[in-house]
This record gives structure tokens, C-alpha cells and sequence, in this order.
């Protein structure tokens, strides 16, 4: 959904005399004595105040690139408030047989009880069943069977 500028369109920009801003939708545009136009960007999101250096016309910045930026800044907030992983930071889910592997490893170090006969049924039964299962895959069903 693309935002509508009443004022911070193209002809009121060009009409900036230096020192002056325009601000719409937390872009804000303003005239720098040398002529040149400054862009940045200041908006809440979850409570929090974002502020942002875009850059000089001279560079190469625009308003469009600015509703971009404003756009990446949303779209980041909602991954947080969703809790999503983002797509950098995605986990890999581990398999049951690394799982297994990783709880004797913790439970040897934390002083574990039972561990022969935990790792006797892991070896013997669990691990041959579930083995390549990932653990987000493993139904109630398959644990009853």
C-alpha cells in the first residue's frame, strides 16, 4: 500500500527556499543553504522513536527510496512483535539423534542420574526410531506407538 503525499510532493520541494523543511508521514525534506536537499526520516514504531540520516538529492537519495526505508523500519517491528526469526537469524530445528546426543552431553556435565540406562534405551530403541526425525515433527501418535 503506497502512501499519498499532499504535501511532500515534487513541485512543493522544488519550492523550498534554504533553511526550510517538509514533513509528511515522518519523511521529513529540507533545503540546505548550498541548494542542495536532506533527507531523513523520524517514526514511532512499538514505542520506540526511529531516527534516520537518508541522505542529499546530491547522492542520489529520493522520497521513494525514503518510503522504502520507512516500509523496511515497519516490516522490522512486526518480526518483533511476532517474535518471527528473521530470515538471517532462522535456526536450523536439530534431529532427534542430535537432540539425544546433546541432552547426554548436558546431563554428564550437570551430574545427571540414570545415565547407563538412559543411554542404553536412547541406543537401543529411541534414537533407531526416531533418529532422522526433527523434533518439530514428532507427533504425539508417534511417541505412543
Amino acid at each position: 500500500m503506497t502512501l499519498r503525499f499532499s504535501r511532500l510532493d515534487r513541485p512543493a520541494i522544488l519550492k523550498l527556499q534554504p533553511g526550510e523543511k517538509l514533513t509528511e508521514h515522518g519523511i521529513t525534506v529540507e533545503r540546505l543553504a548550498d541548494g542542495d536537499l536532506y533527507y531523513s526520516i523520524s517514526i514511532m514504531i512499538r514505542g520506540r522513536r526511529i531516527h534516520r540520516r537518508v541522505g542529499r538529492e546530491s547522492q542520489g537519495v529520493t522520497r521513494t527510496q525514503c518510503e522504502e526505508l520507512v516500509a523496511k523500519e515497519k516490516t522490522d517491528g512486526r518480526y518483533d512483535r511476532l517474535a518471527l526469526p528473521k530470515p538471517s537469524a532462522r535456526r536450523v530445528i536439530p534431529t532427534f539423534a542430535q537432540a539425544a546426543k546433546d541432552y547426554l552431553a548436558l546431563m554428564d556435565e550437570t551430574g545427571g542420574k540414570n545415565l547407563e540406562i538412559k543411554r542404553a534405551q536412547l541406543r537401543m530403541y529411541l534414537v533407531p526410531f526416531f533418529g532422522a526425525t526433527r523434533l518439530d515433527q514428532i507427533t504425539a501418535f508417534q511417541i505412543e506407538r
